[in-house]
């Protein structure tokens, strides 16, 4: 176990330990909190995005994709998400980037011209199920502070 401050690492599980208990803490937890909160408001953004069902078997061009993400956070912003760093294309790159890692998304070259290649998203087949997407959006909305039921 390392600990630092308030937290503590198990490194047998890879579990981190948060200590609530002493009131000067308060100040480092919502530091923390604030730095959080807009990346998990990205990522249901994200997968809210792909997850429309008009969006679900079509392949997104990765620019594109990233624009009308970004278009959708700004839409919700003052409405159901509060931080406007949610919008941020690099907070965006980061989500769609993990989602693909994870297998949630599906990242395709395709050549256009001779030179000239293009990059598409597209959600998993394993995901096209509005069950597995019900599932992993609840796994990530758990964490939001955010007013995000409404993109269930």
């Amino acid at each position: 176990m390392h600990s630092r401050n308030f937290l503590t690492l198990d490194i047998l599980s890879g579990t981190i330990y948060v200590d609530y208990s002493k009131e000067t803490q308060v100040a480092a937890q919502s530091f923390l909190c604030q730095l959080i909160f807009p990346y998990i408001d990205t990522y249901i953004m994200t997968l809210a995005y792909f997850a429309i069902p008009a969006h679900r078997t079509i392949p997104h061009e990765e620019e594109m994709a990233y624009q009308k993400i970004q278009w959708l956070i700004e839409t919700f912003l003052n409405s159901k998400l509060k931080y406007h760093e949610s919008c941020t294309l690099e907070s965006i790159r980061n989500a769609v980037k993990r989602f693909t890692q994870m297998g949630v998304i599906t990242r395709e070259r395709v050549q256009l011209k001779r030179t000239l290649f293009q990059t598409n998203f597209k959600l998993s087949p394993k995901y096209q199920s509005d069950e597995i997407l019900q599932k992993l959006y609840q796994q990530i909305a758990r964490f939001s502070i955010s007013d995000t039921k409404e993109f269930e």
